[in-house]
């Protein structure tokens, strides 16, 4: 692996995941803080946005990521349960390229302080093969 095939792999293993493809459709935006533009949460639906950092172990065949989460939805509940799918797809999972998953840091409703877009941040430490 290399480090460039990690974001897209967490996505595609994301993407497998029924309950939150159920709020985001495809909206799972992988090296983005916010949503594309001219996204909008109350036309567009709920969306994920998620960035990596970390190191890769010495073998070089996987990626230990501590990934930021931003869950977007048009309030404060959608932003939960977009949350709470993403935190039941990953929270101590494994398969299609993710070895393990642990929440590292619970997650805390905020605002976006320009388009005052309401999100759920989140931090979680995965291993992505």
């Amino acid at each position: 692996m290399t480090i460039s095939d990690a974001p897209s792999r967490l996505r595609s293993f994301l993407l497998l995941n029924v309950a939150l493809l159920a709020l985001t459709s495809t909206r799972i935006y992988a090296e983005r803080t916010e949503p594309v533009e001219g996204y909008q949460p109350g036309k567009d639906g709920s969306c994920v946005c998620f960035t990596l950092g970390g190191t890769v172990d010495s073998s070089n065949a996987m990626q230990r990521a501590r990934v930021q989460f931003k869950c977007y939805g048009k309030d404060e509940v959608e932003a939960n349960q977009v949350y709470r799918a993403l935190y039941n797809a990953l929270h101590r999972q494994s398969g299609q390229y993710v070895r393990w998953a642990f929440c590292q840091t619970l997650g805390q409703t905020l605002r976006e302080p320009d388009t005052k877009w309401p999100f759920v941040l989140t931090y979680f430490e995965i291993f992505i093969l």
